[in-house]
């Protein structure tokens, strides 16, 4: 449990006092809703949950992708990325088929990834 603790030291500002966005996530992990149901299934860097703040948008990712970027289709243009934890913008590109974060080139942290988006 301690494990949690310090994830939600870190990044509890995407968890604490948060909204759901309009879209839940997306990725290839589908969540079965109803009594009983477990996912069984392992999640990837694909799969990505949204909350909200404010002006905030929450993209929290479930693995750090190989490639060193992550696409966002749900989006369609940022004004900021940056990662919990680190003030620094990350480079994004507004493409017709969502953004494509570049991450830095190692995780900071572990379990599960927050990034703090701006929108235009």
């Amino acid at each position: 449990m301690q494990h949690v603790g310090d994830w939600l030291a870190t990044n509890g500002e995407a968890i604490y006092g948060t909204r759901p966005w309009k879209v839940f996530g997306e990725g290839p992990t589908k969540i079965e809703t109803g009594d009983f149901k477990e996912n069984t299934r392992p999640v990837s860097a694909a799969d990505v949950r949204f909350t909200t703040k404010g002006d905030t948008l929450y993209a929290i990712f479930i693995g750090w992708p190989a490639d060193g970027t992550i696409l966002i289709k749900s989006l369609s243009a940022a004004r900021s990325v940056e990662p919990i934890g680190d003030s620094t913008p990350l480079n994004c590109e507004n493409r017709p088929g969502g953004i494509v974060v570049h991450l830095p080139a190692r995780a900071a942290g572990r379990f599960a990834y927050v990034l703090r988006i701006k929108q235009s």
